[in-house]
């Protein structure tokens, strides 16, 4: 469990966080939003103790990110996973980047060779091991740096926009990527502008001038940021997320089958085209 308690940030006399108390259980998947500026990713950076916080406190598993043992420890379990995957790939081919994380960590050879192996299927670049990372598309690298973090065994993986850099295809990549990564029940914290790769999320936060707004299920949460004025302005709500939430509106929506009656169907799209 990551837990943040009255925690604060400011980079100088700038304050970036204001007095947040957050609590991320494990297995969750948790998205979050807001316009730039807002502190999102150094929200991100104060939960694996890349950034220590200048009041409050940010705990991994029981573990203090201000005490530098347990901050070296936590670093373990709590993955960082940069927006631009150049930021954290060290080795010259693929082999070497993987080994790099291994050998911080003490791992011996054979469990080395294992994990290779498992962590370079798992993410789609199996048979890559000698390819110099240079020749690697930008989805390639961007898998790379999952299996770099993969490969040390974390439980808490840190994503920071990781598909902004991302052409389509090697977006579909690194989501299929994504999907595993939550099947195998890893807790997932996530920063998109993108909101359709966050409607599957357990909770989804909305992130402005340092402080949490809003922390709820993706829909709710969405709808709320569609009734107010000031929200709606820094969040693009795709027509297909608008289109659910006005299903879910009139309880048409059957988690079962997704039935539909036709009357009510048409009363749907006649709001749907007023709400344009």
């Amino acid at each position: 469990m990551i837990v943040l308690k009255a925690v604060s940030f400011s980079y100088g006399k700038e304050m970036i966080l204001k007095d947040i108390d957050l609590r991320i259980n494990e297995g969750e998947f948790v998205g979050i939003i807001g316009p730039n500026g807002s502190g999102k990713t150094t929200l991100l950076k104060l939960m694996n103790g890349l950034l220590i916080p200048n009041a409050g406190e940010v705990e991994v598993d029981g573990m203090k990110t201000n005490i530098q043992e347990q901050n070296w420890e936590i670093k373990k379990i709590a993955g960082y996973v940069f927006q631009n995957p150049e930021n954290q790939i060290v080795g010259i081919t693929v082999e070497e980047d993987l080994v790099f994380g291994m050998e911080n960590v003490g791992l011996p050879v054979d469990e080395m060779k294992r994990r290779i192996k498992e962590v370079l299927q798992f993410v789609g670049l199996e048979g890559f091991e000698k390819r110099s990372v240079n020749s690697l598309s930008g989805g390639q690298k961007q898998r790379l740096a999952v299996a770099s973090i993969l490969a040390i065994g974390p439980k808490y993986f840190l994503f920071d926009e990781p598909t902004s850099m991302l052409d389509p295809n090697s977006r579909k990549d690194f989501l299929q990527v994504l999907k595993k990564l939550r099947e195998s029940g890893k807790t997932i914290v996530m920063i998109s502008h993108d909101l359709e790769e966050l409607i599957e999320c357990n909770r989804l936060l909305f992130i402005y001038d340092g402080r949490v707004l809003l922390d709820d299920k993706p829909v709710k949460a969405l709808k709320d940021i569609l009734e107010n004025g000031e929200m709606i302005k820094y969040v693009d709500i795709p027509d297909s997320i608008r289109f659910q939430i006005l299903l879910e509106k009139y309880g048409l929506i059957d988690k079962k089958d997704y039935l539909l009656k036709k009357i009510e169907l048409i009363k749907v799209v006649k709001d749907l085209v007023n709400t344009f």
